[in-house]
């Protein structure tokens, strides 16, 4: 897990995927097929670990008593606020708190349901997953891709740098298992269609983060991208299925 997660360390790399600005328009069914496999209600309160921008927090909002929505980077507070006013939210806060230092009961108050959405960073895993447990009163949520390897794989065998895929869902369950916590485990497939002005926004948008240095290799990730690219309508279509685990537990 922790090889699987070099990239994501490296803060120039994290800095151009998620921070800097995307090309094109993105859509995915996620958000959907996520909610509608939670026990919600407006009588429930939510923990978002890792909110990012807060989309499935505000979301979780319309359909629950009380968000908070957590993630360790300041900058996400404005389009945050942002999607709160636009929605005409009362109901949702947000906490700039590095999770692993959280303390339960004094900087976050224990709540109904707690969800890690798509959240990468889960190492150590026993000691995030007791935060997890003692944060809850009820359920906990977790999602983790299965068997999912993607186009950076592709550009990793281009750029001659080792690849280490996610591992196993299956590594969470027997965490929790170690630890007395049965789970139960569903898995969901999650369209997502990326739309382009350009090929070239869909390679300015794929090479995004990784240091490439030559003009063959420019063209060799060009060619790959291009691959996969579905021209209609007068724009540039990327179009791919993920397989999602949500993994559940009850107090």
């Amino acid at each position: 897990m922790e090889r699987s997660l070099r990239k994501w360390d490296d803060e120039e790399f994290w800095y151009e995927r998620t921070r800097s600005r995307g090309y094109g328009i993105k859509t995915s069914d996620y958000t959907d097929q996520l909610l509608s496999r939670m026990d919600l209600s407006t009588d429930r309160s939510v923990l978002d670990i890792g909110c990012g921008d807060g989309a499935i927090s505000v979301r979780l909002a319309k359909q629950s008593k009380q968000v908070s929505a957590l993630d360790f980077y300041p900058s996400y507070l404005g389009s945050l606020t942002l999607r709160t006013m636009a929605n005409g939210l009362s109901n949702l806060k947000f906490l700039n708190i590095d999770w692993f230092q959280a303390q339960i009961g004094m900087e976050i108050e224990p709540h109904d349901i707690v969800l890690a959405s798509r959240f990468r960073r889960m190492s150590p895993l026993r000691s995030f997953l007791n935060l997890m447990n003692s944060a809850s009163r009820y359920q906990c949520y977790l999602t983790w891709t299965v068997e999912y390897r993607g186009m950076d794989a592709s550009i990793c065998e281009i750029l001659d740098r080792e690849y280490y895929p996610l591992p196993d869902y299956s590594i969470i369950c027997n965490m929790l298992e170690s630890m007395g916590i049965s789970s139960s485990v569903e898995v969901f497939k999650v369209t997502e269609l990326h739309r382009f002005e350009s090929e070239s926004d869909a390679v300015d948008n794929a090479a995004r983060g990784y240091k490439v240095e030559t003009n063959d290799t420019n063209a060799q990730i060009a060619s790959l991208v291009k691959s996969n690219l579905e021209v209609r309508d007068g724009f540039w279509w990327q179009e791919s299925t993920v397989n999602w685990a949500l993994v559940r537990w009850d107090k």
